[in-house]
């Protein structure tokens, strides 16, 4: 399943193939944002359901002892962590072949990188931003006292939470 840019699969499934003993098994070392539950529609009425998102998946895969999982956590580590350390890139032959020969691939493939780069950095951003808000709102709902929603907008971050919540609505 496809959620925004992120992606996420049945971590049943994804057990099952890697020949996990159970789902619970493999999710237990996950971590915390590699793994979630969503819920789903069934005849039997709604479920849960866990699913992994992929760094989640490729975690599963490099703890998993199935033989074509080991084969695929040797390529990993031995060819393409390496390139990466060594290049500062990682490209199958046919890739580079074709961004030798056609400037307009390598521009394009180049393009892609630095889009991406920045919408992690503009995510990682949000994440921080977000911290903050997160930490004041939980001071706000553990506090004992009661506060008076003007005194609350005088608070640093408080315009942040406010439009975050107008935006939900």
């Amino acid at each position: 399943m496809v959620q925004g840019e992120d992606v996420w699969f049945v971590a049943k499934d994804v057990a099952n193939v890697l020949e996990y003993r159970d789902t619970h098994n493999m999710v237990r070392f996950l971590d915390e944002d590699e793994k979630d539950t969503h819920q789903v529609s069934t005849l039997g009425g709604n479920q849960n359901m866990k699913v992994i998102n992929e760094s989640g998946l490729y975690s599963a895969i490099l703890k998993s002892k199935k033989p074509q999982a080991k084969a695929f956590k040797k390529w990993v580590t031995s060819e393409v962590i390496p390139s990466i350390r060594k290049h500062g890139a990682y490209m199958t032959d046919q890739v580079l072949e074709q961004a030798v020969t056609n400037p307009d691939f390598a521009i394009g493939l180049l393009t892609k990188l630095k889009e991406e780069k920045e919408r992690l950095a503009a995510a990682q951003q949000q994440i921080v931003q977000q911290q903050q808000i997160v930490t004041f709102a939980e001071a706000c709902m553990q506090s004992d006292q009661t506060l008076k929603v003007g005194e609350v907008a005088k608070k640093p971050h408080t315009h942040l939470l406010l439009n975050m919540s107008a935006d939900l609505m």
